[in-house]
């Protein structure tokens, strides 16, 4: 390892793992989501600290979780601040907007989160749908912005993105395939805030589309690129993680529909939330993975401008 990339590769594994601490907020935000303890504290803002200064033992675990949440928001925020000084001291162009915009996203999470519970009697159920939706579109940020940080991919800019000449079908696929896998998120957002039968239909159809273009995605890729390792890589753990997801919903289905009684009066049991959970960390990391293998198909594709060689004269010729 030269001096030179020894910067970058810190940088980058730092950026790993902020995107590590942001599929722990997820889960944390999950977590809150399934037991029903996003209002445990109506007061908000809290200090980072305020773990620190109460005595565990007299508050009920809702609210300790829920203050969990905000403990690593907090974190997770400092850890982007840290990446995004970072970014602009030792990168340049295209990255530092990107940290910028992970920062500010950062910011508008904490507040969406914050807005849920002082405006819970307003728009409490929508603002919860909106955050937890947007945390998942979040980490599939991070996980781009991630792998831009990568060592080897310091010459990708704005114009190499643009320049990458993609066949139509896979760059058609590697658009679609992101889009379907975050309608599919919103959907399951708006069944597991509202149980509405509409949404619960819907969530249940669109799986299939959802398998069926990320089988296409897989075979273009391998059609196109089979000597693109990582790519083929992508879109390996692409399918497996589909099918781990599909295995997680059907039996986070079977848990909230299927026990003879209103959905809405089952209570979690431990083995219940460790399934539902999965299943949101299952659709966070499928959107990242769709979302990175499109970025990369770009980066991975683009054709250098050749200059022509100048005419040579025959040999012999007066």
């Amino acid at each position: 390892m030269t001096p030179t990339q020894t910067p970058t590769r810190w940088l980058h594994a730092f950026a790993l793992l902020t995107v590590g601490l942001t599929l722990i907020q997820l889960l944390l935000g999950s977590v809150v989501t399934s037991l029903q303890v996003g209002m445990a504290d109506p007061q908000w803002p809290s200090a980072p600290w305020y773990l620190a200064q109460i005595k565990w033992g007299d508050y009920s675990a809702g609210y300790l979780i829920e203050h969990t949440h905000r403990l690593s928001g907090y974190i997770l925020g400092t850890a982007v601040i840290v990446l995004t000084v970072w970014v602009w001291v030792r990168r340049r162009g295209l990255l530092r907007w990107l940290a910028t915009a992970a920062l500010l996203g950062v910011i508008v999470q904490g507040l969406l989160g914050g807005f849920r519970v002082v405006l819970h009697a307003w728009l409490g159920l929508e603002l919860a749908m909106i955050h937890g939706t947007l945390g998942q579109v979040y980490f599939a940020f991070m996980a781009c912005l991630g792998m831009l940080l990568a060592p080897g991919c310091e010459s990708i800019t704005w114009a190499s993105l643009r320049q990458a000449e993609l066949p139509k079908a896979l760059r058609l696929w590697s658009w679609l395939t992101p889009a379907l896998i975050l309608t599919q998120i919103g959907l399951g957002a708006l069944l597991r805030h509202t149980l509405d039968p509409v949404w619960q239909r819907l969530h249940l159809m669109v799986p299939f589309v959802v398998v069926a273009a990320i089988l296409v995605l897989k075979m273009q890729v391998g059609r196109i690129h089979p000597k693109d390792l990582w790519a083929r890589r992508y879109a390996m753990i692409l399918s497996a993680l589909v099918v781990l997801q599909i295995m997680l919903g059907v039996e986070s289905w079977l848990v909230r529909f299927s026990a003879g009684v209103p959905a809405v009066t089952v209570v979690p049991t431990m083995n219940h939330l460790i399934v539902r959970t999965g299943h949101v960390l299952g659709g966070a990391l499928l959107l990242g993975t769709a979302t990175t293998l499109g970025l990369w198909l770009r980066r991975s594709v683009v054709v250098p401008e050749t200059v022509p060689e100048p005419e040579r004269e025959l040999e012999g010729v007066a």
